[in-house]
Parts: C-alpha cells; structure tokens; sequence
C-alpha cells in the first residue's frame, strides 16, 4: 500500500468513529428539587436539573428526556423535556458541545393514588439522524408528600343554614311630643292623640313577668328634647332645658299612674342641627342639595344666616321641617327575653310542638359530643332537624342540615339528595348551594361545583368551603386568606402548606371537637416540620388510640412527613441514582 495513503485513510476513520459515538450516562449530572416531591392541589411539580459537561453533548443529537413516577401498580409520566446539539435540525434548546450547559427545568405530574410511595426517574432518548439509542435510565427522587391532598371537599364540613334564635332582643319603643315655636309647654292636644294613648299602653305592656316561654322587661326610660335651630344659641339651649323638664315631669306621672317607678334619664339638644340634617335629606325639596351644602360648609354661627338668605327655601324649611325638629323623644327600652336553653331542651324532649322554627334549629346546637362518640351526636342532632321539618314541612334549613348530618357520617349520596330537597324548596339559600359544590366535587365535577360555591358567598362560614376550593386549585395563599380565623382539618393543613406551623397548630389547638384521629395526625405533620420528634411520637399514639382503622387508613409509615423520625417506615431515604 502507498504510504501517502494511510495517513489520509486513518484521519477518515478516526473522524466517522468520532461523528459515530454515543453520549454517555447522564446519572451523575441530573438531579431533583426537592428529591421528595410535594403534591399540591393535584399535581406534583419538581424542578429538573442537568449540567451538560463540556464535549458531552453530540451537535447533531436531539436528547428527549422523560420524567416518570413510578409506584405500585403503575407509573405517571410528565411531558417530555427536549435538548438539541448545535447541528440538530430541530427547533429545541441548545446544548453546546464544546462549553457544554446547566439547564433546570420545572415537571409536574397529575398526582394519582400511590404516588406517595414512588421513584422520580428520567428517561432518555437520543436521536441522531436516522439512528436512535436510549442512555441508562436515573432515579433523581423518593416518595411524594401528599399532606396538601388531605384538604378534600370529603374533609370539610358541610354547611349548616343558621338559626335566628336569640334569647335575649334589646329593642325600644318611641314617641315625639312637639311644641309651638319658643314654647316648652305640653299641649294637651299632643297628649290626646292615639300616637300617646297607644305608647303608654304599650310601656305598661313591656313589664311582663318572667315566664319560660319568654316575656319581655323593661330596661330603661329616657327623654332627649331638642330646639330648631333657628334663634339664638342661649335663648335655645333655655328652651330645650326646659322642654326635657317638663316632659320629664309629665311622664314621670304617667308611668307613675302604670305603676312603673323605673328612674327617667334625660337629655337635651340646643340647636339640632344633625336632625335638619337627617330630615332636609329624605325630602324632596327643590333646593335640597344647596341647603345640605349650606349645613356642610358653614359653622353653626354662620348656617341659618346663609339658610335665611335662601328666601324661598327658608320659607318651606320654616313651615315644613323646623316644626318637626322642636320635640322631646320619649324613648322605651326593652328586652325581649326567650326560652332558656335548659327550657328548649327540655321541650325538645316532651313538646317540641311547643317550640318555633328557629328554636328547634337552635336546639341541635345544643347537642355535645360525649366520648368522643360522634356518630351519636350527628345522629342525635339529625334527629331534631326530622321532628323541626316534621312540625314545620317548609323548612328547607331543617332539610338542608338533616344533609349536614349525613355528610359528617360519610352518607354523601343520601346527603346529596337531602341538599337537592332543600335547593327545590330554596334556591337562594346560599348554605344549601354551597353544600351542593361539596357534593359535585366528590363527584368529580369541578365546573359544576366552581357554580355553585361562586354564586354563594354570603353563606355563613363560607371560607370553608372556599378554602377548601382554593386548595383543590392548588391555590394556598388563596386558601389561607378565604379560611380566615376558621378552625377546621382543613384549615390547618393550608397553614401547615403555607408552612406557617404556629398558626397551624394554634388552629388545631381550636377546633370545637379536637380530640379525634385526624387532628393528632395532623398535629404530627407539624411536630415533624418542627423538628420536634417528641410531638410526632405522642400526637401519632395519640391518633392510633381515638381510632385506628382511621390510623391505619392515614398509615403514616409510608407518609414521607414523618422519614426521619418513625422506628419502622416504609419510606426509603434517597440513595444517589445508579445507572442501568
């Protein structure tokens, strides 16, 4: 062979073996964060790291790197990751050869059951021209928290429809007696009139005595007299002492006469201007709003002079609002007072014919837990929201709460129907659209539970149910804000989320019924972020004790919350990927 030849031939092969060769593995150079995923409002997201050494990256390769979860009885795949060479006729990120890159990129898996026990891997495929060859496939992470999961519309509480039972109504009764311009004497045609005869009856009627069906006490007698304020300041403030004088003195006899010996407290007001004020505004005089101007804008030395110049207006305010202002006010106050909780319940027992709507309703607020045993206390509590829509068939807040009570037992389909009755008979009822979201969203319908809890925000305790929305959405900020001060299992896991810990544990050290499975487990969620191995040792006993099926349901020995403190676990610590 001619030398000159070979040396030509051997640079040819030299270079096609090199144009030829594969990337190597990839293990060393990519990793997770964090290497434990989290789950929140269903999805599972991980940022991806590679750094691309230098002369790694072949120029006319294309690399397509797939992130997979695998666990028991399946695996999830994110969407593929792509990287080109310099000379790769694609349209994906470039990786240069000769400097090589970092890159990180953020994953997310839809979160499935079993995720929590599970391998973050990476796949690879090269594709180089016509040929293709996968690189050692590289386990990155261990296990997924899934504690933002537990926050569940089957978690939260369904809403009850409240009462409007109060036992005790501060209430007052009114009546004017007016006077002639610059006069503080009572007339006796103020004192005839019906508007009179009629308060005093009804002052007399107010003194009841106690009884347990209710009745109402008289509080307080007052007089408040006043002076238009037309005129001077002092020759006023003479006329108005005297006017609460003598309707003091006039009443006094009068509740005397009754037999009330109950103290009058009085008052008096020189120049009513705030009561011009109020009457100037809820007319519809022609100059209304030149005369309010006037009142805003002047002191009260200078007001009537302007108001006086108003020739016109002055006049109608002279024949039709001043003389309503040059009164005295006698003013009843009362309570209403209504059955003791110990009377209602006892009635609930042996007449519960005897009680209202709103009483039977307030009475199942009445009903405790006793030993931790809840199932009778939702029952026993159904049962008065049955005898209150047995007594009163339209009460769509008797049905809805019966509901209640079955979605706190796990009964959600016959809960569903009840919120169905109740919406057929109230539409508007806010509680009962909100109850409604709950159910759609364990029927896995989101659009339609979005509906019903966005048109009803006005219910009560409503940021339950829209924390738990926003949870849901992964929204936690969202969610934290719309609890608010609620204590609730859900609650509490959107601060431990928010890894606001303290706040967390303040709410669960609040809830109305604390001692239970979920709250123990929870508050060992926040003992393990705290690094407190003794809080997450007693809180999981503690839950194992008030209910173990439950315990044994939450099994936190394949919960990655508690990997450093748990004797026996399940949950494995992450080990540097080896290459296959």
């Amino acid at each position: 062979m001619n030398k000159k030849n070979v040396l030509p031939l051997v640079a040819s092969v030299v270079l096609l073996m090199a144009g030829c060769s594969k990337m190597g593995s990839l293990s060393e150079y990519v990793k997770a964060d964090p290497e434990i995923a989290e789950s929140i409002g269903g999805k599972v997201s991980v940022n991806v790291s590679a750094t691309f050494p230098e002369k790694f990256f072949k120029e006319k390769a294309v690399l397509a790197v797939t992130p997979v979860l695998t666990y028991e009885g399946g695996e999830t795949e994110a969407e593929n990751v792509y990287f080109q060479g310099e000379k790769a006729k694609s349209n994906y990120e470039v990786i240069p050869y000769e400097t090589g890159a970092s890159v990180t990129k953020n994953v997310v898996f839809p979160y499935q059951l079993g995720m929590r026990m599970s391998d973050l891997k990476l796949r690879f495929l090269v594709t180089s021209g016509a040929s293709e060859y996968n690189l050692p496939e590289t386990q990155i992470g261990v296990g997924v928290i899934t504690t933002a999961e537990m926050a569940r519309a089957i978690n939260a509480e369904a809403l009850i429809a409240p009462d409007k039972y109060q036992y005790k109504i501060e209430k007052e009764v009114e009546q004017d007696i007016l006077f002639l311009i610059n006069k503080a004497d009572i007339r006796s045609s103020e004192l005839k009139g019906k508007g009179m005869s009629q308060f005093n009856k009804d002052v007399k009627s107010l003194n009841q005595k106690e009884n347990k069906d209710g009745y109402t006490k008289l509080t307080g007698l007052s007089v408040s007299a006043y002076a238009s304020p037309d005129g001077t300041y002092d020759f006023n403030d003479a006329l108005a002492q005297l006017r609460e004088k003598n309707t003091k003195s006039y009443w006094k006899n009068e509740m005397k006469k009754l037999g009330i010996k109950d103290d009058i407290n009085t008052t008096y007001t020189a120049q009513d201007w705030e009561g011009l004020k109020k009457l100037v505004s809820n007319t519809n005089m022609e100059d209304k709003d030149m005369i309010l101007r006037v009142l805003s804008s002047y002191n009260e030395n200078e007001r009537m002079t302007e108001l006086k110049n108003m020739s016109v207006a002055f006049d109608m305010l002279a024949s039709d609002v001043l003389p309503q202002l040059r009164r005295s006010r006698l003013i009843a106050s009362y309570e209403i007072i209504g059955k003791t909780d110990e009377t209602i319940l006892e009635y609930v027992a042996n007449s519960p014919e005897k009680l209202n709507e709103d009483e039977l309703l307030y009475a199942a607020t009445l009903v405790s837990v006793k030993d931790n045993d809840y199932l009778s206390f939702w029952n026993k509590k159904e049962d008065i929201y049955r005898k209150c829509s047995e007594l009163y068939p339209e009460s769509y807040r008797a049905i809805n709460n019966m509901g209640v009570a079955e979605y706190a037992k796990g009964n959600f389909a016959d809960a569903g129907n009840l919120f169905k009755k109740a919406a057929s008979m109230e539409s508007s009822c806010p509680e009962v659209n909100m109850n409604l979201g709950l159910i759609e969203f364990l029927s896995d319908h989101p659009v339609k539970a979005e509906a019903y809890i966005t048109s009803s925000k006005d219910a009560v305790k409503a940021g339950e149910v829209f924390g738990t929305f926003y949870m849901m959405q992964g929204k936690v900020s969202e969610a934290v804000e719309a609890f608010g001060d609620i204590n609730s299992h859900n609650s509490a896991i959107a601060k431990i989320v928010n890894k606001d810990y303290q706040g967390a544990a303040n709410t669960l050290n609040s809830l109305t019924h604390p001692d239970n499975a979920m709250t123990y487990y929870l508050k060992a969620i926040v003992a393990a972020r705290t690094n407190d191995k003794e809080g997450v040792l007693s809180n999981l006993a503690m839950a194992k004790e008030k209910n173990a099926p439950m315990y044994s349901f939450l099994d936190p020995e394949s919960d990655y919350e508690f990997l450093n403190y748990l004797e026996t676990t399940k949950c494995k610590k992450f080990e540097p990927a080896t290459t296959k």
